[in-house]
């Protein structure tokens, strides 16, 4: 190689770095200037983003705005995270507080009790089956109270309970009324206008009344709805019957649909009658005011007819001086009396 082949190499390779440290002496003066003007301006509020702005890099490095940005960002999310920390444990200790003081403040626990919607029934009764006075309100369980009222008072329905603070508790229920009365061995039970039974609690002035020798027909449910089913499911009610009473309402909720529905067409035939008969081989039937009983069965839909029979047989018996102790039109074809049921 010559000698000026050489030199010219080297004036460039001289060139070359002259060139690269004038571009690394303007990136440094840049650098300065803009540190000059953010250290003029006033400091950003903690909840202020900082502006990332983009500026031409030389050789590969990262602009110092870019930086400073970033660990801002790390430093608000820091503090965000502390907050967030210290919150959590104020809201711990105010509600751990709050409880301490419910549950030993006088202010908290159940005084009085208002029960709303009774007719008959008195409040009294209805409050020492419930147990809540001086409890806590926020340990009542407004489910337990529902169920324990409709347990122990059939007559109750639509029954809602209303809690609120400091310790109030409120029972909205809707009593149900009796139509009627089913009098047998010196016991009575009550049944409202949807064949509800009802213990007979409170006073219902006059009622229609069934004088039997035993419980009426009830209505059984599906589930008891084999024979040997119902009477063994009877016997213990008859069984507890006599310790508790409550015990016939928590297995029938109501009287046979059957004969419900014929009574209601008997008194639609009777309307001046308020004492009825029932027998569970004859049927239902009424005293008659000259001595003896009459029975017109279950099936009242030829009832028209049946009184219409029973009234000529009453006549012709009366014209032929007979006293008959029964008349019984429960079959239209096969009407019968008797002079003397012994």
């Amino acid at each position: 190689m010559s000698l000026s082949n050489h030199d010219e190499q080297k004036h460039k390779s001289n060139q070359i770095r002259r060139k690269r440290s004038q571009q690394t002496q303007q990136w440094l003066r840049r650098v300065e200037q803009r540190a000059e003007k953010i250290a003029e301006q006033p400091l950003a509020s903690h909840h202020q983003k900082p502006v990332r702005r983009s500026y031409p890099s030389d050789n590969g490095f990262q602009s110092l705005p870019d930086i400073q940005s970033s660990e801002e960002e790390n430093k608000h999310n820091k503090k965000f995270r502390l907050g967030w920390r210290i919150l959590s444990f104020l809201l711990a200790v105010f509600f751990s507080a709050g409880i301490t003081i419910g549950w030993h403040s006088p202010e908290y626990r159940v005084s009085s009790v208002e029960i709303i919607g009774l007719q008959r029934l008195v409040p009294e009764n209805v409050l020492a089956s419930l147990d809540i006075s001086e409890q806590r309100i926020f340990l009542i369980d407004p489910n337990a109270i529902q169920k324990t009222i409709s347990e122990n008072f059939p007559e109750l329905t639509d029954i809602k309970i209303s809690l609120s603070l400091p310790a109030q508790v409120k029972v909205f229920v809707t009593e149900r009324q009796p139509v009627l009365a089913w009098e047998y061995r010196n016991e009575t039970l009550w049944v409202d206008a949807e064949g509800t039974l009802l213990p007979p609690r409170g006073s219902a002035g006059d009622l229609t009344t069934i004088i039997s020798n035993g419980f009426p027909p009830f209505d059984v449910p599906e589930e008891h709805i084999t024979l040997a089913g119902e009477r063994k499911l009877h016997k213990s009610v008859i069984a507890k019957g006599e310790d508790d009473k409550l015990a016939l309402f928590r297995f029938y909720e109501k009287i046979d649909p059957v004969l419900f529905q014929a009574l209601l067409e008997l008194q639609a035939q009777l309307p001046d009658k308020k004492i009825f008969l029932y027998d569970p081989r004859r049927g239902l039937g009424w005293q008659d005011l000259r001595g003896w009983q009459v029975f017109v069965g279950m099936d009242l839909k030829n009832i028209s007819q049946k009184m219409s029979m029973y009234t000529v047989i009453a006549k012709k018996l009366t014209e032929q001086g007979i006293q008959p102790t029964l008349i019984s039109v429960e079959y239209i074809n096969a009407p019968y009396y008797w002079l003397d049921q012994n």
